[in-house]
């Protein structure tokens, strides 16, 4: 009777990787974006960014100030020179608007 002898496997290292690479052998995902992530995200951008250049001036000037900068009511009405009350009338303004 014939026994089968067990194959002997060589341990993962760095180098055994390296070598694989070379070789054409699998590759390791570096955990970033994939193509299609990437375009997806460039379409999401572009899409945002003609939103806004749709929205009159008053109501862009605010969503450029608390959306895309964080900025608070109270510091949007400071930089613009305005009160909060009037930035949260125009923000109320920009809903309604997007709901239409």
């Amino acid at each position: 009777m014939l026994l089968r002898q067990r194959r002997t496997r060589a341990p993962l290292d760095e180098n055994s990787l390296d070598d694989a690479e070379c070789d054409g052998g699998a590759q390791i995902a570096d955990g970033g974006p994939t193509p299609e992530e990437i375009l997806c995200e460039s379409e999401r951008r572009t899409a945002v960014r003609q939103g806004i250049a749709k929205l009159r001036e008053s109501l862009r000037v605010v969503v450029l100030h608390r959306e895309l900068q964080g900025m608070s009511s109270a510091g949007t009405g400071r930089r613009l020179g305005s009160t909060v009350s009037a930035v949260a009338r125009i923000s109320r303004a920009e809903i309604s608007e997007e709901a239409s």
